[in-house]
């Protein structure tokens, strides 16, 4: 046996280098080794766990192997989560998790999701993913953009690494490759793809890959494959509406699809020097924050000065990328906490609730001092400093004069360690101009 993070082409190698720094010399902490074979053999190669992992427990294998996955923020999905989140149409939710549960407990060797862009290809994939990883199986999850990137860097780097990572793609028990395009693919990317397929598809290891559509000049060893009605599996999206946008008054989706970074008026109404670089400074804060949404987003200004459209922008943004969201006039909340309340209609606040508690993305649009009774203060503390502890990404808009917030909702807000507070000091750009 090798480690795995060691070239099975140089057994032994650095052998003696820094063993001791090892809890397990024979992995070298990794957890896994291949087994030593002649590589024609069935098993050459493959990925099993060390003995330094039997006494592990559950939660640190599960821990353990979704780093080594990559499946990252991505995490959180299963299926239980698609089902009771309502992410795909409620009709299709369960034949889809009939479909990959029969594939996963079958000896097929191929699942190919197909869907157009926002049809909920990575949300499947990565709820399959942590499915299996739930099961204790070693899994790797590879955007098909950063799988190439990594092939190129590695091979004009170092060969040792890069035959491990080529090794790691062929053997590991169930690999998934998002969002596959092939159409500028190299010949000899594309020709190191198809090994992997072959590979994987000879050897009946399981196999999940998604795309918008594959090239119409496919290989012909690629295309038989997929083909196989004996080991390979499609699955279509396309008819499977996902519903990863929500919205308590304010806007529909068809208006917060108006609202893009690219119809925002960055000079707003003829404006110049310190007030049109600020509203520049605000359009990029909003692009770079859309990209990697982290923590809280707080806008801050007079009324027309942008920050709805821009709150809106990255919300498109998000559900472009198959993000949860949810958009909240707070005014309207405040009514839907009023009514429940006073209708004591305890189950439609909770769905309410939930509903904004819990989604990838909150927008909490125009906070001011409203006149709320006791009761909704307190619940509306509640969802601050339940989204404050968890540190969910938030974007929240208010008034440049709103001095009478809760002092724990003002507090959370001003918390430099989570909290982006940015200024707009822009006057009303939409008198006399368009958005």
């Amino acid at each position: 046996m090798t480690p795995i993070n060691q070239s099975s082409s140089d057994p032994g190698k650095n052998e003696k280098n820094n063993l001791k720094n090892y809890n397990c010399s024979l992995c070298q902490d990794a957890k896994f080794v291949r087994i030593s074979l002649p590589i024609d053999d069935a098993e050459f190669g493959k990925a099993v766990p060390c003995e330094c992992s039997i006494n592990e427990t559950h939660e640190q294998t599960v821990s353990r192997l979704l780093e080594f996955s990559r499946i990252n923020n991505l995490d959180n999905l299963d299926f239980e989560t698609i089902i009771k989140n309502q992410l795909f149409n409620k009709m299709h939710s369960k034949a889809l998790i009939s479909e990959a549960e029969t594939f996963m407990s079958s000896s097929k060797s191929f699942l190919l999701i197909q869907g157009s862009s926002g049809s909920g290809k990575t949300i499947f994939s990565s709820a399959i993913v942590n499915e299996y990883i739930s099961k204790k199986t070693p899994v790797l999850f590879y955007n098909s953009n950063e799988l190439f990137e990594e092939m190129f860097a590695l091979i004009d780097k170092d060969k040792d690494h890069y035959n491990n990572f080529f090794n790691k793609l062929k053997s590991i028990k169930v690999l998934v490759i998002d969002d596959l395009v092939l159409e500028h693919v190299s010949k000899w990317a594309m020709e190191k793809f198809l090994q992997i397929v072959i590979y994987r598809f000879d050897h009946d290891m399981k196999t999940v890959i998604n795309y918008i559509n594959l090239p119409g000049d496919l290989d012909e060893r690629a295309f038989t494959r997929f083909h196989d009605e004996n080991k390979s599996v499609l699955i279509k999206l396309d008819s499977v509406s996902i519903e990863n946008f929500s919205s308590i008054g304010a806007m529909t989706l068809q208006q917060i699809q108006e609202y893009k970074f690219n119809n925002f008026n960055p000079i707003g109404h003829g404006l110049n020097g310190e007030a049109k670089n600020n509203l520049n400074d605000a359009l990029n804060l909003s692009k770079s924050w859309a990209e990697n949404p982290e923590g809280w987003l707080v806008f801050i200004g007079k009324p027309g000065c942008g920050k709805t459209h821009l709150a809106a922008a990255i919300c498109n943004h998000l559900i472009e990328n198959n993000k949860i969201v949810c958009f909240a006039g707070v005014p309207d909340l405040l009514d839907e906490l009023r009514s429940s309340y006073s209708e004591k209609n305890d189950s439609n606040f909770d769905n309410v609730f939930k509903k904004i508690m819990n989604s990838n993305l909150l927008v909490l649009d125009d906070l001011g001092a409203h006149q709320i009774s006791p009761w909704v203060e307190e619940k509306l503390y509640q969802l601050f400093n339940f989204r404050y502890i968890r540190k969910l990404p938030t974007i929240i808009t208010r008034n440049s004069d709103n001095v009478d917030l809760d002092i724990r909702i003002k507090s959370r807000l001003s918390d430099l360690k989570l909290a982006t507070n940015f200024e707009i000091i822009a006057p009303d750009y939409r008198i006399g101009s368009t958005k």
